[in-house]
């Protein structure tokens, strides 16, 4: 499956460097990322709640709400949102919560994040999830 050409995402992350690292590595070709940052976890769930996104990218610790909280919150307004939990923290405990909230977990290289989000644009394209979210592209 091709990806589309541009995909909408909201990179949420204290740290100014981590968004750029971040940002720099988003790399697929045919595909162009416009992003949205955010600092704190308030202002994720405001961002997340003003529009919807291809992609949410979700540092665990945060200030205000931290990555966990921000991810229920979605999960409450759009069940179907991709949203990946991107953290420096590796415990199988930050992990394992993350996935119990449904995040995808991702603690390697943007490409590596790409391709398991195709593997879910796929599988969200089957159980009618990108045609229920508004605005959202098949």
């Amino acid at each position: 499956m091709k990806l589309p050409a541009t995909l909408q995402v909201l990179l949420a992350d204290d740290s100014r460097t981590m968004r750029a690292l971040i940002k720099g590595n988003f790399i697929w070709p045919g595909t162009s990322f416009q992003f949205i940052e955010v600092d704190n976890g308030v202002d994720a769930v405001a961002a997340y709640r003003s529009r919807r996104f291809d992609i949410v990218l979700l540092d665990i610790h945060m200030p205000g709400l931290d990555g966990l909280r921000v991810l229920s919150a979605i999960r409450s307004y759009d069940p179907c949102a991709l949203v990946y939990m991107i953290s420096s923290d590796t415990s199988m405990a930050a992990s394992g919560t993350a996935q119990d909230y449904g995040a995808a977990v991702s603690r390697s290289r943007a490409h590596y994040l790409l391709m398991a989000f195709r593997r879910q644009h796929s599988a969200a394209a089957r159980s009618g999830c990108l045609h229920r979210r508004p605005g959202a592209r098949s």
